[in-house]
């Protein structure tokens, strides 16, 4: 009877160490995306949930993979140090010198243009970086805006002012920036929402015209990521992609 009671327990014992490694396995098998919030259109939370164009185009990659993921959403600068340690993909970053030495990167999934906004009756002729000298610039927490301008700001061409979006917008119209700068179309949102469209405008020739990624730790996950890029070209070949274009689409 003793014996019999051992046995018992022993498979008990099994059974739940058992399950305990199956689910650490499908847990590992599970891949993070980390999205940033308060982007609409492109990565936002709305209702506790996770949307926009990112999510839509890089999800629509990984079904199409059969990889199984999990979103959360982060503000910029943590979404970035979380992938840099490893804890999952940042969705929807440019790629860079420095970016490079810690970070790997798929191939772009999206092209964005970077636009400078002024006031209305204050713009000035702009063609390239260098014609930002002397001007007072105001900068996303965080963003890149490509090598030449990172360097020209290193070099201090023009004055950077760092803040939030909202506060950025609020220093532009009260004449303390002469210009921010923001994505061609969650820029005129934000402005829009903030009820300062008829006084903010877009400058006409773009900062930046870049493709956005998604990046993990240097060295973990070069295989995962060639796949990503194989089955982004098959949704763009397929439609897919596109229907998620058209979806944001501005009227």
């Amino acid at each position: 009877m003793l014996k019999l009671a051992h046995s018992i327990v022993f498979c008990v014992i099994t059974a739940v160490l058992s399950s305990i490694s199956m689910f650490s396995c499908a847990e590992e098998n599970i891949e993070t995306l980390i999205f940033y919030d308060n982007f609409p259109p492109f990565s936002y939370l709305e209702e506790g949930q996770v949307k926009g164009l990112f999510v839509d185009v890089v999800t629509a990659v990984f079904d199409d993979m059969g990889t199984a993921y999990k979103t959360k959403s982060y503000p910029f600068k943590r979404a970035l140090l979380s992938a840099s340690k490893g804890d999952g993909f940042v969705v929807g970053i440019l790629k860079n010198e420095e970016r490079q030495k810690y970070l790997d990167f798929s191939s772009s999934f999206y092209i964005e243009k970077s636009m400078l906004f002024v006031n209305k009756g204050y713009a000035f002729p702009f063609r390239s970086v260098s014609d930002l000298k002397g001007k007072i610039i105001g900068l996303k927490l965080g963003w890149s805006y490509g090598e030449i301008f990172d360097q020209a700001r290193g070099d201090k061409l023009f004055t950077s002012v760092i803040g939030e979006v909202k506060q950025l917008y609020i220093l532009l119209n009260t004449g303390r920036l002469d210009a921010v700068i923001g994505n061609e179309l969650s820029a005129p949102d934000m402005i829009k929402r903030m009820n300062l469209h008829a006084s903010i405008e877009a400058l006409p020739t773009p900062l930046l015209i870049t493709g956005l990624r998604i990046a993990t730790q240097k060295g973990t996950k070069e295989r995962l990521i060639e796949k990503f890029n194989i089955h982004m070209n098959q949704i763009k070949v397929s439609g897919a992609y596109e229907q998620v274009l058209i979806k944001y689409e501005q009227p």
